[in-house]
């Protein structure tokens, strides 16, 4: 049985659940998801609205009630924090976070366990490298776009289009999450769409964000491109909408690394900054090394 916990938006969803599901494959198990932080004082705490949204994709597994979903996790936290219990336990509750996460999985391809508890930010795609075509086999919206979204994607389609994300929200607005994330400078998109347009023919640039009025006032390019971001549209939508690019300028977020992975394609160019994090370490290798870091 694995217990992969899931927290923070529709990106780190999706980091979470690849993880869990590459060790629920390699090991046999059956995989839930504890969903209660969305509904904890924690989740309102972010500075950003989180809600659910793993569950608007074609993904395997169940979902636990909360109630249930929080003593399972409390449990398997208990038992696999308790020192005397460690020599009948270590093979059989295995509880893997961001700071154990290379010894546990070392253990875990020797033993078979009968509860594995994944909590973190799992951002790397080396922690799923083995499931990459079935992650994108499933991770497909299981509801029709409306009208107007397909509309706009199909558009996407047919051009030499690129995706370019801006992140603001709580990365502007919140000083804490400000010292740790920053937000992007125009220097870096410039330099980023002036890369794109001298290795590929002309293109279109879609440009989504968390912040309208801000694009609005601010951003200015060269190139034809048009704001795709509605506040009414769900974010998989807009996530969808992302992947359908061929190239993709993406911010220090998880949601546009995600739009870019789910939407690359052979011959697309990627452009990540060179600076996930503003303050701090990168704990993993976020961005792929064929990716390029401006």
């Amino acid at each position: 049985m694995i217990v992969s916990v899931l927290k923070g938006g529709v990106g780190n969803q999706l980091f979470q659940y690849a993880f869990a599901r590459s060790l629920s494959i390699r090991t046999g198990s059956t995989l839930y998801f504890d969903k209660s932080w969305f509904s904890t004082s924690l989740a309102k705490k972010t500075g950003a609205i989180r809600k659910i949204a793993l569950n608007d994709f074609q993904v395997n597994g169940k979902f636990l009630p909360d109630g249930y979903a929080r003593s399972i996790t409390a449990i398997a936290q208990y038992l696999g924090e308790c020192t005397h219990l460690k020599s009948i336990l270590d093979n059989h509750v295995f509880l893997i976070d961001q700071n154990n996460v290379f010894p546990q999985l070392k253990k875990l391809r020797k033993n078979r366990c009968s509860l594995v508890l994944i909590d973190g930010f799992w951002q790397s795609e080396d922690f799923f490298s083995n499931i990459k075509r079935i992650l994108r086999q499933e991770l497909i919206l299981n509801y029709a776009l409306t009208p107007q979204d397909r509309k706009i994607a199909n558009e996407i389609k047919t051009r030499n289009s690129v995706s370019l994300h801006v992140r603001r929200g709580d990365y502007a607005n919140s000083k804490r999450t400000n010292r740790r994330h920053g937000v992007l400078d125009m220097d870096y998109y410039h330099a980023a769409v002036d890369r794109i347009a001298g290795q590929t023919k002309a293109s279109f640039i879609y440009v989504f964000s968390d912040d309208i009025p801000w694009c609005r006032e601010n951003l200015v390019f060269d190139q034809p491109w048009r704001l795709v971001s509605d506040n009414s549209r769900k974010i998989s939508s807009e996530l969808h909408i992302m992947a359908c690019c061929r190239h993709h300028i993406i911010a220090n977020s998880s949601f546009s690394w995600w739009g870019a992975w789910l939407g690359e394609k052979k011959g697309s160019r990627i452009i990540a900054p060179k600076h996930w994090f503003k303050s701090g370490p990168e704990l993993f290798r976020i961005v792929p090394e064929r990716w390029i870091r401006l």
